[in-house]
């Protein structure tokens, strides 16, 4: 059941979502056509307008509108962007207020990020860590990092959330590689070298749908038992998944590519046992020889 906390959110975010949608649209928010049309007080429209101050201002007339340094520079995209980033644009794929909806959603809460099913926490010393390579990646800037007890000089690009984990993509003495932010041990250093970004690198780095970047892939073929082949007709569910074939009895075999087995291992390991290796034998063999080792160590263990 929902309740009013909720009920009272979704209202917000609606409420939100249309104001926003009539700004980019060049539209101007009249207090009294709002307040009318969205049945709030005067009270409430000022504190959804306090809610959007970053975006929207006063203008001459007394309405309100689109600030003029977002006018040229905040589009469509951006949204897009951000939506993509909070892990929502696959439920809202068309451009619209119910779109912005489920992005503004956030601003009715006490937090400026959307989270997905899972994330990890970061204390303050971590989150340092983010402002400084936000700023190497912005002034191409070579950062120095300390990585399982290793320094590194890195030329980071990107930072990426993969499954709720935040990565660092950079180059690495000519590899692209990514680096678990957590895991970087000391907070990053600004260095007084800078660097060209490679056009190649960035289209790797757009193009690969995990964190996994080495160049050297191999093909992975899987059956999938019908019991679950709709949620794999449904979404990509493994990297660069496609679906060879459609099998009589509802079972489906599918192709995917794999940088390294440790990438797809622990995917086939949560559909058990309704997913099945056919190739390469050498990955069938390696789930295999883990399953033997658990259940050798935890049989008899109530």
């Amino acid at each position: 059941m929902t309740t009013v906390s909720e009920a009272t959110r979704d209202k917000v975010s609606e409420r939100l979502a249309q104001m926003l949608m009539m700004a980019f649209q060049n539209k101007p928010i009249n207090r009294e056509e709002a307040m009318e049309r969205f049945g709030v007080t005067s009270r409430t429209f000022y504190r959804d307008i306090n809610r959007l101050s970053s975006i929207i201002q006063r203008n001459d007339n007394g309405n309100y509108e689109l600030a003029p340094e977002y006018q040229s520079r905040l589009s469509k995209a951006d949204l897009e962007k951000f939506a993509s980033l909070a892990g929502i644009d696959g439920m809202f794929p068309h451009f619209g207020p119910r779109f912005l909806e489920a992005v503004l959603h956030t601003m009715t809460q006490d937090s400026y990020l959307v989270k997905g099913l899972d994330y990890e926490n970061h204390n303050p010393a971590k989150l340092s860590s983010f402002k400084v390579l936000e700023k190497a990646i912005e002034n191409r800037q070579v950062c120095r990092i300390v990585y399982k007890d290793k320094t590194r000089h890195v030329e980071p690009y990107k930072l990426i959330n993969y499954r709720g984990i935040w990565y660092l993509a950079g180059v690495d003495d000519n590899i692209l590689k990514a680096f678990n932010i957590s895991k970087i041990s000391m907070s990053p250093l600004l260095t007084d070298q800078h660097f060209s970004p490679d056009e190649e690198v960035i289209e790797r780095i757009e193009q690969e749908d995990s964190i996994w970047f080495s160049e050297d892939k191999q093909e992975v073929i899987l059956k999938v038992k019908a019991e679950v082949a709709y949620y794999f007709e449904r979404r990509k569910l493994f990297p660069k998944q496609d679906i060879v074939r459609n099998l009589a009895n509802g079972e489906l075999i599918i192709s995917c590519q794999m940088s390294h087995p440790n990438q797809i291992l622990p995917l086939i390991r949560y559909w058990l046992p309704n997913i099945s290796v056919i190739s390469p034998a050498s990955l069938q063999q390696k789930l295999l020889t883990e399953i033997n080792q658990y259940l050798s160590e935890y049989s008899g263990v109530c």
